[in-house]
Parts: C-alpha cells; sequence; structure tokens
C-alpha cells in the first residue's frame, strides 16, 4: 500500500509531461560556422516577451531577439538582426548572463533568421574560428524619401518664404 500511494504521489506532484531541457553536442566552432547559413558577432538590444494564454506561457515558444550587429561572419546581414529563438535556455532559447555580446550561428527560415542555444558561441571564439574573415555590417539605410515628397517640402518652404516677405513688405 505505500508503495502505491508512493507512485500515486510521485505521478500527481510530477505531473506526467517528460521534463525537457536542452542538451547541445560540442561542436567545433569552424565546423558549425561552415554549416550556418549566415553568423554573426553582435550585442542583444532586447527581446520579445512572450505571448500569454490564459495566465500561462510556454518557454519553448518563439520569441523576438533583437541585436546590433558589430560583425558579419557569414551571408547577407544588416547592423540591427532580429533572430527567432525560443523563449528560455532550458528550451534551447538564447541565454545572456551579464554580457550581452554574443556570438551567433544562423539558420534561413522563410525569410526570418533562427537559432538556438546550440548556435550560440562565446563572441571572440567565434571571431577567432572565422580567421579575420567577415565585416562590419553596412550602416543604417535611411528611410527612402520618394521625390515627390521633396518637392512638396521644397514647395511649403517656398510658399512660407514668400508669404514672410509679403507680410514684412505691408508692414514696413
Amino acid at each position: 500500500m505505500l508503495v502505491v500511494l508512493l507512485v500515486w504521489s510521485a505521478v500527481v506532484v510530477g505531473g506526467s509531461t517528460p521534463a525537457r531541457a536542452c542538451s547541445c553536442a560540442a561542436t567545433d566552432p569552424v565546423d558549425a560556422l561552415r554549416e550556418a547559413d549566415a553568423a554573426f558577432v553582435g550585442t542583444l538590444v532586447r527581446k520579445d516577451g512572450p505571448t500569454i494564454t490564459g495566465g500561462a506561457f510556454n518557454t519553448g515558444q518563439n520569441v523576438g531577439y533583437h541585436f546590433r550587429v558589430e560583425r558579419v561572419l557569414k551571408g547577407d546581414l544588416r547592423a540591427a538582426v532580429t533572430v527567432r529563438a525560443a523563449l528560455d535556455g532550458a528550451s534551447c532559447g538564447l541565454e545572456f548572463h551579464g554580457d550581452l555580446r554574443t556570438g551567433l550561428l544562423l539558420a534561413a527560415d522563410g525569410g526570418r533568421w533562427r537559432s538556438s542555444l546550440c548556435g550560440q558561441v562565446d563572441a571572440d571564439r567565434l571571431l577567432a574560428a572565422a580567421e579575420g574573415t567577415g565585416h562590419a555590417p553596412p550602416p543604417e539605410e535611411a528611410p527612402d524619401t520618394h521625390p515627390g515628397s521633396v518637392a512638396l517640402v521644397l514647395g511649403l518652404a517656398g510658399s512660407l518664404a514668400l508669404v514672410a516677405r509679403r507680410s514684412v513688405r505691408r508692414s514696413g
């Protein structure tokens, strides 16, 4: 009877859902870089929050991690990159402990970049694996300016100057 009670308690308290944890096999950063669709060294700027449903959230859900790129090691990346990964390190999401600078190996996924804890590499180690390759990201692009909007602004400025000039003449 005691054994049945202990087993029942373990099921009720522990639940029947298996525990999950992220486990990454040790890989050589040179090989991992070769296999990745893209890679960079950068700094985490912000992380999106989870979607909360019924007062709870799933740590395995993918959220956006927003980075400022310091050095592009592979691929066509901009100065700011959003990467999708699980919310929590236990679910193979990205982890940061104090230092927000990291190296990241990316996989292309339908126009988005994805990564995981297994693709997160110490920044200096990933730079060494790249052996001096890579480049600074292109500068942030200014918003496109439509030629018509430039003409409109110049026209308004000219009209204001004309009105101001006429009002000076009338008062003088």
